[in-house]
Formats: structure tokens, sequence, C-alpha cells
């Protein structure tokens, strides 16, 4: 039962000279010898809430994580208002097969400008939101290709429609940070199963970026397999990201080595699901029962678990297994005339995605 602090009436220090006291509010008391009961509530320490910073909206926006993915060459437009930063755009520039191409570093799995806007309406503040992305669009440098993809706070990319940008958009999984009980139960029982046997047969440590790495080479040479991105850079920006306490490896270890692994990062708001490997003799359920652990650690951490994208159909098979919400990713994209026909004439022997 609450305790009650007992203070006497006239122990209520009278109110100040100049004092005026807000309409509507009660008029002072007359003293009294009979004690008053004010109730002090225990206190109970409230978690601060997941506010990143406008200008910063993701990881993928910070300063170290641009400086790791690009080996230091990446730039950035800005839109002041009174010597305040209200809107900045980072992109990539590099020149390859005599094109331009500003894009995003390797391994930045969304980008897109941030604003560092409030006050009025919400129409009020989309028409400020395109008047920014036409000025950041006016400040970029010559290009032939332009393309990112847009992180979570861009709901719409009409300001891009109307400077003559291509618009499309990507497909993720997300898992909102909801108790743990609850994020088990609504994965498909297949899944469930899956988990509960790997946990019977393995045990989850945590790995270093080098053996990461050179297990993820490994595995690609033995798949007859190229990387995607630079693996260079990729160890690179796992050594800076676990430096900062921003990510996290773990895997499952057999007798001949390291079976399978999974690398995440995150920032306040989300846990994304950057790279994995497995090997081919890796026991069925491995995968899954990282990704578990994965969401679980970002769930206790009251973050959002991001699959980013559907690559593949495998990958829409996997991730929805976990009973993930479907969540859009806007793309948006300019072409040059002589950019857009080398794409037509390379497409004539290259099958596309329909995952973007």
């Amino acid at each position: 039962m609450e305790a009650f602090n007992e203070v006497p009436i006239e122990q209520v220090a009278p109110e100040p000279a100049g004092f005026v006291r807000p309409a509507g509010a009660a008029h002072a008391v007359q003293p009294s010898s009979r004690p008053i009961k004010l109730i002090t509530p225990p206190k109970k320490p409230r978690p601060a809430p997941a506010t990143p910073d406008l200008l910063e909206p993701t990881i993928f926006h910070e300063s170290w994580w641009l400086d790791a993915a690009s080996g230091g060459s990446w730039s950035q437009v800005e839109v002041e208002c009174g010597g305040t930063v209200v809107a900045r755009l980072p992109f990539q520039l590099e020149r390859r097969r005599g094109f331009l191409r500003c894009q995003m570093p390797h391994l930045t799995h969304m980008l897109g400008p941030a604003f560092n806007i409030s006050g009025g309406s919400e129409s009020r503040q989309q028409v400020r939101r395109m008047e920014l992305i036409r000025e950041l669009v006016g400040k970029l440098p010559r290009f032939d290709h332009f393309k990112q993809i847009m992180h979570r706070g861009i709901t719409d990319v009409i300001g891009f429609q109307a400077e003559g940008f291509e618009t499309s958009a990507q497909f993720t999984y997300e898992i909102p940070p909801t108790p743990e009980k609850q994020i088990w139960l609504g994965m498909r029982d297949k899944t469930r199963n899956v988990i509960r046997r790997a946990e019977e047969r393995a045990s989850i440590e945590t790995i270093g970026p080098e053996e990461f790495f050179q297990a993820y080479r490994a595995n690609l040479e033995t798949k007859h397999d190229q990387s995607v991105f630079d693996l260079g850079f990729a160890q690179h920006l796992a050594e800076a990201a676990l430096e900062k306490g921003r990510g996290r490896i773990v895997g499952v270890r057999s007798a001949a080595g390291l079976e399978a692994a999974v690398f995440c990062v995150w920032d306040k708001v989300a846990t994304y699901y950057l790279m994995s490997t497995r090997t081919n003799e890796s026991a069925s359920g491995m995968i899954s029962l990282l990704v578990w652990e994965a969401i679980r650690h970002s769930a206790a951490n009251e973050r959002i678990f991001d699959f980013h994208g559907l690559a593949y159909e495998g990958a829409i098979r996997l991730y929805s297994s976990f009973g993930g919400l479907v969540r859009p990713r806007y793309i948006v994209i300019r072409r040059a005339l002589p950019f857009r026909i080398m794409q037509g004439l390379a497409s004539l022997t290259r099958k596309a995605s329909p995952f973007c």
C-alpha cells in the first residue's frame, strides 16, 4: 500500500508577491489546523523514446557508416535555412564503364533525403518537403544514373516524381518489437519446429569479422559464385560497426569449422539483416536459428527487425515464415539517354529481377 506524506496546511508556502493566479485556477484555501494528505506516487523511470536525429534517420545516414562503406568517397548536398541545415541527401559518385553513377555506398541498404522540419499541418509539411527535394536535386552534381532506395521515413516520392524521376517500390518484411512469446507464436509451425531441432544440435556464439569474412569467401568459392559487393569494404564496415557497438555477428560451429553465421547492424529504431553465410554441409535450419536469435535480440532492445528487401523468391518464403509485416521501400531513379540505351541493350541478354 502506498505511503502518504502528512503535510499540515499551515506548512504550505504562501504565494509570493507579484504572483498572478492563472484564470480558472482554484482559489487559495484558508489556513486550517487540520492536516491534509498528499499522495506521492512511487517514481518509475521511463526509458527515453527512440527519437533519432532527424538528419540521421538511419544508421546508413551516419558519417562513420558512409566513411566505412565508401572508403571516404561519399558526398552530400544540403539545404540551409537561417544557418540551420534543414535537409540533406548523402550519395556516392562513381564512374563505371564510362558512366557517372550517383548511388548508395556498399551495403547501404537505404538512404534518401533527411529533413529537419517541424510545425504546421501535414499538408504544409508535405509541400515543404517537395520544395526541399527540388533544392536538393538542383544541387546534385552531373550524373548519368541516379538510384536510391528511400528509408522508412519517406512515405511518398511525389517530390521526386515532380522533378522527373522514375519511381517504383521494393518490399520488405518487418517484425515490430513485441514480446518474444508473441513473435514466436506468430511464426509458422514448420519454422518453429525447424528452429527447435537446430537448437538441439548447435549452440550460438559470437563471431569476429575476420572469421566471418574468411568463411564468406570460402563458401562463395565452394559454390563457384562471386560477391555482388566489395568484401574488403564489407569487412571494414563490420569492424567499424562492432567497434561502435552497432553490430553483431553470431554463428554456429561444427567440428569442421564455422557452419553458418549472420551479421546484423542497428540504429535507435531498427535492426537490419545485412549478411549471412553457410556451408553446403550446414544442417537444416541453422540460418533460421540465427535469424531467430537476431530477432530476439532486436525485440529485447525495442527495435524493429528489418529483413531488408526481397531479392529473390526464396527470400519471400523464408522471411514470411517469421510472421513479419510487409512494408514498402520506395525507389527513385533518373537515367540520362545514353545510359538508358546501354541498359536497354544489356537487358536483351540478361533477365531482370522482378523484385527490383
